[in-house]
């Protein structure tokens, strides 16, 4: 074998290694043993001009709520998101917290928008919900993770 197509193999199999590396997951989960849990969310501007803002993340991805219900939960902006103008919407059609199956979650937007704060009655599984953030009258891309009640 030619030390060129050696070489060319040997670069090769470390590409691919590469890509089979099993890179470390960026999800995160959070257990939730009392009876009240509280969950930070932050907002910022796409890099990209002429793109909206979007909910970049809600700390935890998945909430483990593991406490008999009901469990008071409370997502709230994130110092640098608040600073910058963002807040959860209260208008009837566009919610901070939307829960795909509203069953046993009773949310409310707390004054000023930074906090919604949730009575979690829900039944054991997980609940998807959605994150909505404003900025000025500008709806930022939603985010949406999950409850988990055991």
């Amino acid at each position: 074998m030619k030390k060129k197509t050696l070489l060319t193999a040997i670069v090769s199999g470390f590409v691919l290694l590469g890509c089979a590396y099993p890179w470390p997951s960026v999800t995160s989960a959070q257990v939730c043993n009392g009876q009240h849990c509280e969950v930070a969310v932050s907002a910022t501007r796409h890099d990209t001009p002429g793109f909206r803002c979007f909910v970049e993340k809600a700390v935890p991805d998945e909430l483990i709520v593991n406490h008999p219900r009901p469990v008071i939960v409370d997502w709230y902006l994130d110092s640098a998101s608040a600073n910058n103008g963002y807040q959860f919407p209260d208008l009837p059609s566009y919610q901070g917290i939307v829960f795909n199956d509203p069953t046993g979650w009773d949310c409310s937007v707390q004054p000023q928008g930074k906090r919604v704060q949730c009575k979690n009655n829900a039944a054991p599984g997980p609940h998807k919900y959605t994150v909505n953030v404003l900025r000025g009258s500008i709806r930022c891309d939603p985010l949406d993770p999950s409850v988990v009640n055991n």
